[in-house]
């Protein structure tokens, strides 16, 4: 059930992006594993996939390219996701910007994201819904 909410959460958030080839998404992922799978499937259908393991790498991202997606690791917000996402957005506004997190939506912590008003998808990402997305 878990996978197939995530399936759906992301395939509303990456939907935009089948309108054309070539968009910049950017991956802020702490485990290599995952930062390189997401990568990889965001790029084998034809965007750019941009990927670094820190906020402050992020950032340097932000400054430099024209990103429209970001997917944002929990675990990088620290205790206010709030004022990371603020931080992206300072840095690049029209950007999109999805926090994946790792408990239930239902856990008080990704409640709490909700509060805040940002956009989360729960993990783990299911790799067959960002391969259907991008190739749109």
């Amino acid at each position: 059930m878990r996978d197939l909410q995530a399936e759906q959460e992301l395939e509303s958030v990456l939907r935009d992006l089948r309108g054309g080839r070539g968009r910049a998404v950017l991956v802020i992922e702490p485990n290599p594993d995952h930062q390189s799978k997401l990568a990889r499937l965001i790029s084998v259908n034809g965007h750019r996939a941009i990927a670094t393991s820190t906020l402050e790498g992020a950032h340097s991202f932000l400054r430099a390219f024209p990103v429209e997606l970001v997917l944002l690791a929990e675990e990088l917000c620290g205790n206010n996701p709030l004022r990371a996402v603020a931080a992206m957005v300072a840095e690049r506004p029209l950007a999109r910007i999805l926090i994946m997190v790792n408990a239930d939506p239902d856990d008080s912590g990704v409640r709490a994201v909700r509060d805040q008003a940002l956009e989360y998808v729960p993990r783990p990402l299911a790799s067959r819904a960002v391969a259907g997305v991008l190739a749109g």
